[in-house]
């Protein structure tokens, strides 16, 4: 669509040539070649741009230069590339199996290892903000300990009238 704006900008009618100038300017400010940058950029600035050609406005100067099947040929083509990657990525995070109790592991040791820096940085530099940090961690970490050890104390009751019931 951008070629076709661009050559509209050199129409001998000079009110159509004005109109692909402003759609031009508007296609310029989202990025001339926006494939060349990365999915993440290329999905936000194309974004930005359908949703900005997308006003009355816009879509007035577009269907003047007659360009509406053009236009609406890149939303769905820009569209069914987004569904291809949410497909994929769909596709991509059904395929991984995680070992939740290494998870667990990893993320207690992260944890531990992110308070003890609190509270480093708090006693190096004692600051209002630390102390609420290491006040909600210490909070966080008792009702965690208080919730574990009322799962492991139904667990061990549970287990324990399983054993009853099959003695009796």
């Amino acid at each position: 669509m951008s070629n076709l704006v661009e050559a509209s900008t050199h129409r001998k009618d000079v009110s159509v040539a004005k109109h692909a100038e402003t759609l031009l300017g508007i296609i310029k400010s989202h990025g001339w070649s926006l494939q060349l940058g990365g999915r993440a950029v290329q999905s936000a600035k194309m974004a930005s741009l359908v949703k900005e050609l997308s006003s009355a406005e816009n879509t007035s100067l577009i269907e003047q230069l007659s360009a509406t099947d053009w236009y609406q040929d890149m939303v769905d083509d820009n569209a069914e590339y987004l569904k291809l990657q949410e497909d994929k990525t769909v596709a991509e995070s059904s395929e991984t199996e995680y070992d939740t109790l290494g998870v667990y592991k990893e993320l207690r040791v992260s944890c531990e290892q992110l308070f003890e820096a609190i509270e480093v940085l708090n006693r190096i530099a004692p600051n209002e903000k630390y102390n609420q940090m290491v006040a909600f961690i210490n909070d966080c970490t008792q009702r965690y300990q208080t919730i574990m050890k009322t799962r492991t104390t139904k667990n061990e009751n549970a287990k324990e009238e399983q054993t009853q019931e099959q003695e009796a």
